[in-house]
Order: structure tokens, then C-alpha cells, then sequence
């Protein structure tokens, strides 16, 4: 059973998150972490939370991608820097120049398939096919 100081998890919530989306200045929300957050591992009070702010190939960062592959959060961190397009730091397993470089994979494959709808194609899962002309 994990122990937590609720000001310790709040305080590396916090710094992890530090590059979560912008919200609008007419929005008065406060943010809050996802649920998933109080399974992940990196939370955990015995690890420094400067391993996952550290250039890529450190010492740190490979201990911090190493313990990112036992938590049982990490697909849900990847996809959620992934989805809120956060490049600092390791999350999911990524480093920096990882997440980087899917970034970049994900704008190209979204640039082609806007391209391909443009021109008539159907873009479904997995299939693209060309859509048939409408008869006037």
C-alpha cells in the first residue's frame, strides 16, 4: 500500500504538469490533474522529481523511462502529452526529443490526411478509399 503526504504529491503534481494546456482568460476553472495521476508511479515519494526533467541519454532520465515501463499509468501519460502536445520532460516513457519526434510523425500523418480529404477520399481507421462522385 503506497503512502503519500498530500503536500509532497501535490507539490511533483504540480511541477509535472507545469506544461498543461493554457485556458482561456474568460474560463474560470481550476485545473486539476487527471484521475489516473494517483497511480503513477513518478508520485511516488522515495523518487526525485528532477529525473524527468533532464536532457536526454542522463543517467536521470534513463532511471526515470525505466521506472515509466513498470507504472501501470504509462500508456494514459503518453497519450496525454501527446494529446496536450507537452514536449518537456519525460512522460509515458518518452523523452523529450521522443515525444518531439511523434509531435512531428503526428502533424505530418494529420497534413496528409487532410490532403487526401481534400481530393475525395474517405479516411476511416485503418482504410482510405476514394469517395464515388454524386451524380446532380
Amino acid at each position: 500500500m503506497r503512502t503519500h503526504t498530500s503536500d509532497i504529491q501535490r507539490s511533483r503534481r504540480t511541477a509535472r504538469m507545469a506544461d498543461r494546456p493554457e485556458q482561456s482568460p474568460a474560463v474560470e476553472t481550476s485545473w486539476q490533474p487527471p484521475d489516473w495521476t494517483n497511480d503513477a508511479e513518478c508520485l511516488e515519494l522515495d523518487h526525485d522529481p528532477e529525473w524527468w526533467f533532464q536532457p536526454a541519454n542522463t543517467a536521470d532520465t534513463k532511471k526515470a523511462k525505466r521506472l515509466c515501463s513498470l507504472c501501470p499509468v504509462m500508456a494514459l501519460c503518453r497519450a496525454y502529452a501527446l494529446d496536450n502536445r507537452i514536449s518537456d520532460g519525460t512522460w509515458g516513457g518518452l523523452s523529450e526529443s521522443e515525444i518531439r519526434s511523434q509531435l512531428r510523425e503526428r502533424d505530418i500523418v494529420a497534413k496528409a490526411a487532410g490532403v487526401l480529404v481534400k481530393r475525395g477520399y474517405n479516411i476511416d481507421v485503418g482504410k482510405v478509399t476514394r469517395r464515388k462522385p454524386v451524380a446532380i
